[in-house]
């Protein structure tokens, strides 16, 4: 169990800091490919689904980013991913591999 949380922890890490090196329509562009890919979520205020909800909200693999603005939300999104891996793991992203 251990060895998968940190594999999801370093590709978290790698998705993170790719995004990093991107800005507007291709850091957005980026971020869509990877809810898609990954079985993630952005949940916005129009959102029908989850009424109640003022925030907008990224969740991609089982980490949660909030705020007023999707830049804003990855902006945390992007904190919570590097926090929760203190260390880059070596792959591709384009491989899928984390480690």
């Amino acid at each position: 169990m251990f060895h998968h949380e940190l594999q999801r922890t370093a590709r978290a890490r790698n998705l993170a800091d790719s995004l990093l090196t991107r800005t507007g329509e291709d850091q957005n562009d980026l971020l869509h490919l990877l809810l898609i890919e990954n079985g993630g979520s952005l949940v916005t205020p129009g959102d029908t689904h989850r009424p109640g909800t003022h925030m907008v909200e990224i969740h991609l693999l089982d980490i949660t980013g909030r705020g007023d603005t999707e830049t804003a939300a990855l902006s945390e999104w992007i904190k919570a991913a590097r926090r929760a891996s203190p260390i880059r793991a070596t792959g591709s992203i384009d491989q899928g591999t984390a480690a």
